[in-house]
């Protein structure tokens, strides 16, 4: 074992690391910004708030666009988050979360993600996950009496009826149906989900993408380069494969729906 990564999986890390390195031959990625990216220890990567302050040596991008507006990429120990979409998906949908928290108003998460990152009090939904004040029930049969102002979810419902036994590929459809029952009125839905690792997600996506029934609006973020990200139009992400080595995606989408039809 290696860091917890089994004998198997040492192939598949050879061929990633040979990979990056040839492209730092190619002058394509900087020989700091690789090591760095791959042994952040060796060059004392400094935390804070979730945050990378510096890198000695090496500093990763800070920022990025998204609808015009700049944020700052999230690079975080837990998940090695700069290798990976939560680069990009925690600080665009923390910058929602942050509105509907100022005005006090009722939060759900679906996945725990965000406890590991932030203090957080909102109610937090997680079919397997112990931790405190996490809810072990599964997305499609939860419910409350309250209605909830603001529900997102990060990456999680891709696993949902495809990474479980036995193998449900529709169930996403019916989380997403049960997550808009628990919207108050004029709330809003915001639902994170990596291209290429579901493909029961990818059609999902092909066909909004055509035809928006179950979204109001679908955003793409794309990855560039090692860890820079930019915001793209479906057709060049849609496509896209899952990076099953690293593990990253190299396009999520951003699903927002609002409950305006009542």
């Amino acid at each position: 074992m290696l860091d917890g990564i089994p004998k198997k999986e040492y192939p598949k890390l050879f061929y990633r690391y040979v990979k990056e390195f040839f492209e730092v031959l190619s002058g394509k990625t900087s020989l700091k910004l690789y090591l760095a990216y791959n042994y952040p220890s060796f060059y004392k990567a400094e935390f804070r708030e979730g945050e990378v302050l510096k890198w000695e040596g090496a500093s990763l991008p800070s920022k990025f666009i998204f609808e015009g507006k700049k944020y700052k990429y999230f690079y975080h120990s837990y998940n090695t988050t700069w290798k990976n979409e939560r680069a990009v998906e925690i600080p665009i949908v923390y910058n929602l979360y942050l509105e509907y928290l100022s005005k006090k108003l009722k939060i759900l998460e679906i996945g725990n993600v965000f406890s590991h990152y932030f203090n957080v009090k909102h109610v937090i939904v997680d079919k397997y996950e112990k931790a405190p004040n996490v809810i072990n029930e599964d997305v499609v049969d939860f419910s409350l009496n309250d209605k909830f102002d603001f529900i997102f979810s990060i990456s999680t419902l891709e696993h949902v009826g495809w990474d479980e036994k036995p193998r449900e590929p529709g169930k996403i459809f019916r989380a997403v149906s049960n997550l808009k029952d628990l919207l108050a009125e004029n709330g809003l839905l915001v639902i994170t989900l990596p291209v290429g690792y579901n493909p029961v997600v990818d059609e999902l996506l092909k066909n909004e993408n055509k035809n928006p029934v179950i979204f109001d609006k679908i955003f793409y973020m794309k990855k560039v380069s090692i860890c820079e990200w930019e915001q793209c139009g479906a057709d060049s992400c849609l496509n896209l494969k899952y990076d099953f080595k690293t593990p990253s995606a190299r396009a999520v989408a951003i699903c927002l729906y609002k409950n305006n039809k009542i």
